[in-house]
């Protein structure tokens, strides 16, 4: 099988990226796996996506992200893997600034938006594909405007530190509105399918998973479950919400190969040519 070298270059240059900023993190103190683990984490979010979702898969992206990280954050600032200076542990959510969850919900959507935007670009002219290289520079735009709002109304309304949660809420409710009208809405478009899929569906979900049990395991063998009830609490529920999700995910991928996704669907994405196409979805 030929081996494109711009292809191969790409993936090396990508990997030893990730690598160096492995070692930085190592050297400020944090662990070095946190950075890989961001990356892959992004790249789940984008093949869970394209099953569910596809016109409005960057703000399902966005809610994916943020139910992770309303799972972990917390909980990762009591056991020493980050910290947020100037905030005590009641301040914000339970020691964690209502701004990190909103931006959470902007950046992941920008660089969902972006990368998929290329993506589709380059499906017909290959020569467009290195264009991702240029992705985080539109997306921290995106980024940048979007956090306009919240940091000009917070100092207004919920000076306090960490404070804004309110804010956050409303943008979070916005998302899941739209959200929800992308994945069960008459106007969804069809999943792009298994077909394009760069790993297997259980993968995604044994994944996501394994962060939700990590920080779970911390939450409990630590104690910190019995001294702030609510982040076990919020926890569980997330990680149950895993289950319901994994099965949504798994349906529409066997939709996509095996006929119309369910309900109305007025777009059609077509798998790659040359594409082959397993003969079944375990």
């Amino acid at each position: 099988m030929h081996l494109n070298p711009l292809y191969l270059a790409l993936e090396l240059g990508a990997a030893g990226f990730f690598v160096w900023a492995a070692l930085a993190a190592l050297r400020r103190g944090r662990l070095p796996f946190l950075e890989l683990a961001s990356a892959a984490v992004f790249g789940i979010l984008l093949e869970e996506g394209d099953q569910l979702i596809f016109r409005w898969a960057p703000v399902v992206d966005a809610i994916l992200a943020l139910s992770l990280d309303l799972a972990f954050d917390a909980i990762a600032i009591r056991i020493g893997l980050w910290t947020w200076r100037d905030l005590g542990p009641t301040d914000g959510w339970f020691g964690v600034p209502a701004g990190n969850f909103y931006a959470w919900l902007w950046v992941t959507f920008a660089f969902s938006f972006v990368t998929r935007l290329l993506r589709d670009a380059a499906a017909g002219r290959p020569r467009l594909e290195p264009l991702q290289l240029l992705v985080p520079i539109p997306a921290y735009v995106i980024l940048l405007v979007s956090l306009m709002p919240f940091s000009f109304l917070k100092p207004l309304v919920d000076p306090r530190p960490g404070g804004g949660l309110w804010l956050f809420g409303l943008t979070l409710v916005a998302f899941c509105v739209v959200g929800a009208y992308g994945v069960w809405g008459p106007d969804r478009a069809a999943p792009n399918g298994e077909r394009t899929a760069i790993l297997e569906l259980g993968v995604s979900f044994t994944s996501r998973l394994a962060i939700h049990g990590f920080f779970l395991a911390a939450l409990l063998v630590m104690g910190i479950a019995w001294k702030v009830p609510m982040l076990l609490l919020v926890a569980l529920v997330l990680v149950g919400a895993e289950w319901p999700l994994a099965r949504l995910v798994r349906s529409r991928g066997r939709a996509a190969l095996t006929g119309p996704a369910a309900g109305p669907a007025r777009v059609k994405h077509p798998a790659p040519s040359g594409a082959n196409l397993p003969a079944e979805l375990p």
